[in-house]
């Protein structure tokens, strides 16, 4: 028995001695990890314009057709529209006036006129890039 106690002595004395600059460091040194950089967002740009559109319409909440629409003041006075079509509850491509490329938050002044009936103003303002929809109510003279 005593020569295996020899072997385990001599094995252990050479893992001792394999072990003896175990203070000193093996490994590889690998660089300290860099945080990627995330390039900061670009701000979407907000949108800057809106429009205006809508129907001139009666007490009966009927479309008048031929009713002329016009800013009176803006960065557009003096244009104007007369409804020709109105398609008053489909809101499709029949609107009945429509100013587009206006400042947002800018109030305008309308005015609506027809034969038969009293003109009526309005003030409105695009708050945001979509259409801003109004109702011109004007009644019968």
């Amino acid at each position: 028995m005593r020569p295996i106690l020899l072997i385990f002595a001599l094995l252990y004395a050479a893992l001792l001695s394999g072990c003896s600059d175990a203070s000193e460091q093996r490994f590889p040194t690998y660089p300290t990890p860099i945080e990627p950089t995330v390039p900061a967002a670009t701000p979407t740009p907000q949108p800057t314009i809106g429009s205006i559109a809508g129907f001139v319409i009666d007490a009966f909440d009927e479309c008048i057709i031929g009713a002329r629409v016009e800013m009176i003041d803006g960065p557009q006075a003096g244009t104007s529209f007369v409804q020709t079509v109105c398609g008053f509850w489909d809101y499709g491509d029949d609107l009945g006036y429509s100013f587009h490329n206006l400042p947002l938050g800018i109030s305008v002044t309308i005015r609506a006129t027809a034969e038969g009936y009293k003109s009526s103003e309005i003030s409105a303002a695009p708050t945001n890039p979509f259409q801003y929809t109004t109702m011109i109510l004007l009644a019968k003279e």
